[in-house]
């Protein structure tokens, strides 16, 4: 058998590397809501260094980063009082720009330099989420075909990978690993993708051993986040999977599950079976992730849409402005 070498194959495509380049320009899941109650702080790995996520009285969520710009005591030590967060070695306190706000040393301002690396932060789907970048590029991720207002939901965080988001969400162009490691049966290769400066959207139709067959509609954003509606009859399946870069070249991920609500339809019903889909798709492809050494050096004809897809990994905006503040 003669394995047939791709046409478009890019002998000088250059793969990301955060020490180079820095990270994907992109929103990240940084915690899950349920882990910030209302005047809480806590501490977080992301990029190569360390956040705080912390919530003030008021419920709105911040992700700073997490040394305090007086001698660099960790904030997440420190208290929420009111809308502010304050450091426990000189009280030194930040607003939800991440501006110190107040030094208690008698009527003495905070110096104009003293201000967190305060990252751009919303809150949807159960997660906490950051911008890796002073202005988002992007709208936050969302579903492809349901509005956020009407799903139901779920969210559970899943095990550390040692490999970036991109090569994780390069499943989704790997359509030779379908069948091989997931025991699913496409209809036939997609060919048409949606390919914009932020996203990919593109749609498949399958025989999967979990859900039955299904009509898929995929929309990636960035690098990191899969946005995914089944349709098997009159069920909505909704699938979303989103990786963070922490520390040591490792991934974190979160997985979120949902369906539209639906008269008649009972929703956890639909959420337990769209769990048990996410968690057999999570331990079939992190069996092989936790020990690759991903060198996409002889591609085939067979691997034209992982191609596009490593070559749009290399050429995305990158970029670490909060090097010099959590590191």
């Amino acid at each position: 058998m003669t394995i047939e070498v791709a046409e478009t194959r890019d002998a000088t495509l250059r793969l990301p590397d955060p020490q180079r380049d820095g990270y994907h320009q992109s929103w990240y899941p940084i915690a899950m809501s349920r882990e910030v109650a209302a005047g809480e702080v806590i501490a977080k790995e992301f990029l190569d260094g360390r956040v705080v996520v912390w919530r003030g009285q008021d419920g709105v969520a911040h992700v700073h980063s997490a040394f305090c710009r007086h001698l660099g005591a960790d904030l997440s030590l420190g208290s929420v009082e009111d809308n502010r967060l304050r450091c426990v070695f000189h009280l030194w306190e930040y607003g939800g720009d991440g501006r110190c706000t107040k030094i208690p040393v008698g009527d003495q301002k905070p110096p104009p330099q003293a201000a967190l690396f305060n990252f751009p932060t919303r809150e949807q789907f159960g997660l906490i989420w950051a911008f890796n970048g002073e202005t988002p590029l992007f709208d936050l991720p969302e579903f492809p075909t349901v509005p956020t207002d009407q799903i139901v939901h779920r969210v559970f965080d899943i095990e550390l990978l040692p490999v970036p988001p991109y090569v994780i969400l390069a499943n989704t162009h790997d359509f030779q690993h379908v069948a091989a490691v997931h025991g699913a049966t496409m209809a036939s290769e997609p060919t048409e993708f949606d390919n914009q400066e932020f996203t990919v959207e593109f749609k498949n139709e399958v025989e999967d051993p979990t859900l039955g067959r299904s009509k898929q509609h995929f929309k990636l954003f960035g690098l990191n986040t899969l946005a995914l509606a089944n349709q098997f009859g009159p069920v909505t399946l909704l699938s979303m999977f989103s990786c963070t870069p922490v520390n040591n070249g490792m991934t974190k991920g979160y997985t979120v599950t949902g369906t539209p609500r639906v008269e008649g339809m009972d929703p956890e019903k639909i959420l337990d079976r769209g769990e048990h889909f996410a968690r057999e798709i999570m331990e079939d492809d992190n069996a092989v992730l936790k020990t690759i050494r991903f060198k996409p050096d002889i591609p085939i004809v067979a691997d034209r849409a992982l191609m596009r897809w490593l070559r749009r990994a290399a050429s995305f905006p990158a970029a670490h402005p909060s090097k010099p503040f959590i590191t």
